[in-house]
């Protein structure tokens, strides 16, 4: 059978789909190799078929529809059914179809959305490694320590846009221009809990007089607002000075516009 002689019916699968889609019919809808193609069996394949992210034309797939059931005819017709390589081919098929089963374009949707927006406020971090052999002198030693101390303090060169790529900044002596850290005598490492969709930073303040505790938390706040995020609480781990303590109350206090006693 040619697929040309079969288009005729598309005018009559398109105006029953609605009623069909609702509940399958048995009746005949076409022959196909002188095989009866159940119009209940076509509307259930169109529908699986359906991708809201393509406009699926009902007269292509009537022919893909088509295609398909002649070559499984003629593959019962010579024997073909039972080769290892047909039924390869027929498994690549009914996986094909099962993904329209196992994906919601919701969810799909949702999962996608809501990566991207943590994409937004991704933050990439990498050690700074300074090349000193094993066996250096203690001359070399030195020399990579002052390095290593100079790259922690100058900061790292400003740049015009992308942080990475843009175009180095100068001062008017013609000097690149540095950005220093904003929190001195602290050690910080940091990492995202996927499960809880949080991000949590630890953070060993190893000079509170440099860097005292609130001064640490309101620069972490700061620099959570700057990524459109929220900086949801704290917690101290181990011994902390009255004097820290009291500061920091005083600190806050004080933002809040409220008395300090």
């Amino acid at each position: 059978m040619k697929i040309r002689s079969i288009l005729p019916v598309t005018l009559f699968i398109l105006s029953c789909s609605i009623s069909f889609a609702q509940k399958p019919d048995e009746k005949i809808l076409m022959t196909v190799a002188g095989r009866g193609v159940e119009a209940g069996e076509f509307i259930r394949m169109y529908n699986k078929s359906l991708d809201p992210a393509y406009k699926t034309d009902l007269n292509d797939y009537l022919e893909q529809f088509i295609a398909f059931k002649l070559k499984v005819a003629d593959a019962i017709d010579h024997g073909y059914d039972t080769t290892v390589a047909y039924r390869e081919e027929l498994n690549g098929y009914r996986n094909q179809l099962a993904q329209s089963y196992l994906t919601d374009p919701d969810i799909k949707e949702k999962l996608l959305r809501k990566a991207y927006q943590r994409s937004l406020s991704e933050v990439n971090a990498s050690h700074i490694l300074v090349s000193c052999p094993p066996d250096a002198s203690p001359e070399d030693t030195l020399k990579a320590y002052k390095k290593a101390f100079d790259v922690r303090e100058r900061g790292r060169v400003k740049r015009t846009g992308n942080t990475v790529t843009g175009e180095i900044e100068k001062d008017k002596e013609g000097n690149p221009v540095m950005i220093p850290g904003s929190l001195k005598e602290v050690k910080a490492i940091g990492w995202f809990i996927e499960e809880f969709g949080v991000a949590q930073i630890s953070m060993n303040l190893t000079n509170i007089t440099v860097t005292p505790v609130h001064i640490a938390y309101d620069e972490v706040f700061r620099k959570a607002e700057e990524r459109g995020i929220r900086a949801t609480g704290s917690e101290l781990v181990g011994l902390i000075p009255l004097k820290a303590m009291l500061d920091a109350g005083r600190y806050f206090l004080k933002k809040q516009k409220r008395s300090t006693g």
